[in-house]
């Protein structure tokens, strides 16, 4: 995209092209780029344009702004570019025609709600260069059968599936140590989940009304382990099916 006529004088300014809204900002690096603000289009597949030009200077898009594509409700696929890192907070919220979307390997940052309410939203796959995934990010996407997770990430935070009904996969990675309040709350087509060795927390209602059988690595129940992680219709399996220890806790809580 060319904005022609226009002067680049400060960070923080907002710039239009057509459809689209564009606010330059510096990086980590403090290099200058360009964020999307918000796209106003109806247009059922859209491509996030890598760069813009403004004044004869080229930006780089680097970053997805908050609920820059929130309630675009005609939008059924989405392409975005290798040099965007960021995906911010409801980036994509209640984009309910979205079907599927291809997260690019240099995304870095996915934040709170980005993707939250994409009733349609069928399967996703998180890229290795992921190491920060927000609270409820994939909260109420109805249809999600199947999500792969990256090895990296160290938390699975708060409310992120809850209310995905129709999950029926989902790795939990070695590298997870902490998994939120109400991560799995509703999930009811969940039928079994393994729990890693590396988990020392899980909060609050983790697995409520999930009706599923839990493998656990752990040769031994974690302190961290809130009273109320899980539902009482959940079946719970110790390391190999056979760690006593473990069932004998699940079943002093459950009484």
């Amino acid at each position: 995209l060319s904005l022609k006529r226009r002067k680049l004088n400060n960070v923080s300014e907002i710039f239009t092209a057509g459809r689209w809204k564009f606010k330059v900002l510096k990086d980590q690096s403090n290099k200058i780029c360009a964020s999307v603000v918000r796209y106003n289009g109806y247009d059922t597949e859209v491509v996030i344009p890598k760069s813009i030009r403004i004044n004869n200077v080229t930006l780089e898009v680097t970053s997805i702004g908050e609920g820059a594509f929130s309630h675009c409700i005609l939008l059924e696929s989405i392409t975005i570019p290798n040099s965007v890192t960021h995906i911010e907070k409801t980036a994509f919220f209640g984009c309910f025609s979205l079907t599927s979307i291809c997260i690019p390997n240099s995304i870095t940052y996915i934040g709170d709600g980005a993707f939250s309410r994409c009733t349609n939203l069928l399967y996703i796959k998180i890229p290795k260069s992921v190491s920060y995934i927000g609270d409820w990010v994939f909260k109420g996407c109805e249809s999600l059968t199947h999500v792969e997770l990256p090895d990296g990430i160290t938390s699975i935070k708060n409310t992120t599936f809850c209310g995905c009904c129709n999950l029926t996969s989902i790795n939990i990675p070695s590298t997870i140590t902490h998994i939120g309040k109400n991560v799995f709350s509703d999930c009811s087509s969940l039928t079994s989940i393994t729990i890693p060795n590396s988990v020392v927390y899980i909060g609050p209602r983790a697995f409520e009304n999930c009706p599923l059988t839990i493998y656990c690595e752990t040769s031994s129940y974690h302190f961290g382990w809130r009273d109320d992680w899980f539902d009482p219709n959940c079946k719970i399996n110790g390391k190999n099916g056979k760690n006593k220890e473990l069932l004998d806790y699940c079943k002093l809580k459950l009484k």
